[in-house]
């Protein structure tokens, strides 16, 4: 990977920006685009909008926003209850060091110390009540002049690479700022015109800011890139792998949310294939995506999810593959270039 593109992926895994909260994405957004797009402009929900050329009406969106956490109590002793935003697990949740608002304020996630719970035959943090968040103060006085009730909180993890040979990445934030990172190099692409770029809020939270954006945008065909879960595992067999890393990117005929047009992904696979860029689907369906949203809109747009094949998403810290993020890379130029054919028929 390029230094500038690797400085740029480190950027947006690194940035916080819960869902609700994605504003820290905007500077580094706008600074990477402004000088390749027509129009940028921020829509009332707070999706970011560029547009490439006259007339656009092929839309590539991505999300902006991570799963995070909301403090919901400051307890008598100075450690926080929180709650999710988006979904993670709290089983796994123990341990896990956090930040808390846009200044960072760094925690650990705490639960019953495992020697302890060992005794409890079963017992392992499986809801929110049982865990809290210590920031190292001894009295809710003291926690109050740090943090408020409604701040928000996200992991702490750097991005950089995993192996020595730099084949994977790894951070947080990997669902979705993978597919922001795709969006601003098409946009930096001079042969890739006529398109809507939306950089979309709150999706882990309900899809909102797509709904918002389906509602006031008409596009011919609409494209949702974001990540989804490999678990290509020693401990995981047939479909419950769902898809696998090195592979190339992961194009869904359904989804939790969605069913797409049949005959379209059809004959997306066949145009990749032919060009032999490497894509697969999945083996089993779950969750949902942006493209729920804009295949639900008004002008009833035929739209369709094409993601990164992730370990470990909606955790502390996710992998991808070098060689998955630029199979993505040339998969969405292709797409871009078969949409583009597709709507002047």
């Amino acid at each position: 990977m390029e230094t500038r593109d690797f400085e740029l992926l480190k950027k947006l895994s690194e940035a916080f920006a819960p869902t609700g909260e994605e504003e820290a994405l905007f500077p580094m957004l706008i600074e990477e685009i402004k000088p390749y797009v027509t129009k940028l402009y921020m829509d009332r929900m707070g999706n970011l909008i560029a547009e490439k050329g006259n007339h656009p009406d092929l839309l590539f969106c991505a999300h902006m926003d991570e799963v995070g956490f909301m403090i919901t109590e400051i307890c008598e002793d100075g450690s926080l209850h929180f709650d999710q935003l988006g979904g993670v697990d709290p089983a796994h949740l123990a341990s896990k060091r956090v930040v808390i608002g846009s200044q960072k304020l760094p925690g650990v996630i705490c639960a019953r110390p495992v020697h302890f719970s060992r005794k409890e035959k079963g017992y392992t943090p499986n809801s929110y009540a049982d865990l809290t968040i210590d920031i190292g103060c001894q009295s809710r006085e003291e926690a109050e002049k740090l943090v408020g009730l409604g701040d928000n909180a996200v992991f702490d993890t750097e991005f950089s690479y995993l192996d020595a040979c730099e084949s994977t990445v790894k951070g947080k934030a990997l669902d979705d700022r993978l597919g922001c990172f795709y969006l601003c190099r098409m946009i930096r692409d001079p042969e890739i015109q006529n398109v809507v770029f939306a950089f979309t809020v709150q999706e882990e939270s309900g899809l909102r800011g797509a709904h918002a954006l389906a509602e006031s945008e008409k596009f011919s065909f609409g494209v949702a890139v974001d990540s989804t879960t490999a678990s290509d595992l020693p401990q995981t067999e047939g479909i419950f792998r769902v898809c696998a890393q090195g592979k190339g990117g992961v194009l869904s005929y359904l989804d939790g949310a969605s069913i797409y047009d049949h005959d379209l992904i059809d004959r997306l696979f066949q145009k990749l294939e032919s060009e032999q860029i490497p894509i697969q689907t999945k083996t089993l369906c779950a969750g949902g995506n942006d493209a729920s949203s804009l295949q639900k809109a008004v002008c009833g747009a035929k739209a369709f999810n094409i993601s990164t094949p992730c370990r470990y998403i909606h955790g502390s810290v996710a992998t991808a593959r070098v060689c998955d993020l630029e199979a993505m890379q040339n998969a969405l130029s292709s797409i871009y270039q078969f949409l583009n054919a597709e709507k002047s028929k």
